[in-house]
């Protein structure tokens, strides 16, 4: 029966170069960031004027809509007018609710 290879190899023996503790592995070329972006855009070059328009573009053309839509929404809600009329009508209807349901037996208060 042939014997595995292994078993004849020597023992390794220690490197006296060898670093003990936690730092016992070299620092790697690219260490962990976390906070270094996983997906960088890509770095334009000097003369490359398209990066602006196709990268930046739809970007600033989403934040320039969000901003508008978000002033809309503040200015409608700083002018929005109270409707006398609309309030009376809306009471009389709340009224008119208030009498069928208590003439079927609901109690309303």
């Amino acid at each position: 029966m042939p014997t595995p290879p292994d078993l004849h190899r020597p023992p390794p023996q220690p490197d006296p170069n060898a670093r003990e503790g936690p730092n016992r592995y070299p620092p790697s070329r690219t260490s962990h960031n976390p906070l270094k972006p996983v997906i960088q855009a890509p770095t334009p070059a000097a003369n490359n004027s398209s990066y602006l328009t196709f990268f930046q573009l739809p970007l600033w053309a989403l934040v320039s809509f969000g901003a508008y839509l978000l002033f809309t929404l503040g200015y409608n809600v700083m002018t929005f007018n109270d409707v006398p009329a609309a309030y009376q009508e809306l009471m009389g209807e709340i009224e008119v609710a208030r009498k069928e349901l208590k003439a079927r037996g609901v109690d309303v208060d």
